[in-house]
C-alpha cells in the first residue's frame, strides 16, 4: 500500500489548514491498480530477459513489430546501454538482412 503526498513544483509537501500533508489520491490509486494488475515490477525484469533471448524476426514484414518490441523490452533493463543488445538485435533479424547490416558496419 502506498501513501503518496501532494507536492508543489519545488517538491515541497502541500499542507492543509491543520498543517497536515495532503494525500495524492490519484497517484495512490494508479499505483495500487498497477500493483493489482501487474504485480511486483521486479518479476517483469526476469520475464523480459527470457522474452529477449527468444525474440526473433522471422520475416522482414515483421520488422517494425520486432524493433518496437525489442526496444521496449531492452529499455526497461538497467543494462540497456550495453553493446551486447545491438548484436542481439541484429542476430534476431532474418539472415540475409542481418548479414547486410553486419557488412555495412564492418
Amino acid at each position: 500500500f502506498l501513501e503518496a503526498i501532494q507536492v508543489n513544483e519545488l517538491k515541497e509537501q502541500i499542507l492543509d489548514n491543520n498543517n497536515e500533508p495532503i494525500e495524492d489520491a490519484i497517484s495512490t490509486l494508479v499505483y495500487n491498480i498497477t500493483q493489482y494488475l501487474i504485480g511486483d515490477p521486479t518479476n517483469l525484469k526476469h520475464r523480459t530477459a527470457d522474452q529477449l533471448s527468444n525474440l526473433r524476426c522471422r520475416k522482414l514484414q515483421d520488422f517494425r513489430w520486432y524493433k518496437d518490441t525489442f526496444m521496449i523490452k531492452v529499455l526497461t533493463r538497467e543494462n540497456a546501454n550495453q553493446p551486447y543488445w545491438k548484436e542481439k538485435f541484429i542476430t534476431g533479424l532474418p539472415t540475409l538482412f542481418a548479414e547486410k547490416i553486419r557488412s555495412k558496419y564492418r
